[in-house]
């Protein structure tokens, strides 16, 4: 096992840990089979920063990875791309199985509470100057101290880039209790929402 830093040639294994993760740690494909709207949001990492990312390597074979952005000012907002692809998803929805169309409008109800204020995600505080980060391990390799060996060599990585503040998002929800690996790390709560 190794961590190093990503490389072109590791993309389609980043990208597929991403969908594999990308529903509380669980498959996203389970719920869904149209993958773009989801794939399109790893991007600006491995397009636009990837020297900010790193990856978990056994036998050669990436199995883990943070990405991160040092500046948040420069992460764009997409939300009116996102927007629009959820909303041809939604139209879509009315051709899909009834797992997949449940999915999708679900997904549209949060957006529209989110946009609305009423889920509380837009009303949480973030740091200003700060960056930002993500952490994917495949289910296997979770829980054995291999993420936090990942985040510290992203935290070494941005302390050589003089960043200071770093934050990350984490959800507590019945599927996914457990928030205590950031607080194991260091990690402070900045704000919190309930209402989620």
């Amino acid at each position: 096992m190794k961590i190093r830093k990503y490389l072109p040639k590791d993309e389609s294994e980043v990208r597929q840990i991403y969908l594999d993760t990308y529903f509380l740690g669980k498959l996203i494909s389970l719920l869904t089979k149209n993958l773009d709207f989801f794939d399109s949001v790893i991007d600006y990492y491995i397009n636009n920063e990837p020297e900010s990312v790193f990856v978990l390597e056994d036998n050669s074979k990436v199995v883990g990875y943070v990405s991160g952005c040092l500046d948040d000012k420069k992460y764009p907002d997409n939300t009116k791309g996102l927007i629009k692809k959820l909303l041809c998803n939604l139209f879509k929805s009315f051709f899909m199985n009834k797992k997949e169309r449940k999915f999708w409008n679900a997904e549209f109800s949060f957006v529209l509470k989110v946009i609305s204020g009423k889920s509380g995600e837009l009303k949480l505080k973030k740091p200003k100057n700060a960056g930002h980060l993500h952490i994917n391990l495949l289910p296997k390799y979770r829980g054995k101290g291999w993420g936090s060996k990942l985040l510290k060599a992203f935290l070494k990585y941005a302390k050589t880039n003089n960043l200071k503040i770093i934050h990350a998002g984490s959800y507590r929800t019945r599927l996914n209790p457990n928030s205590n690996f950031w607080l194991k790390n260091g990690f402070k709560v900045y704000d919190k929402n309930n209402s989620a």
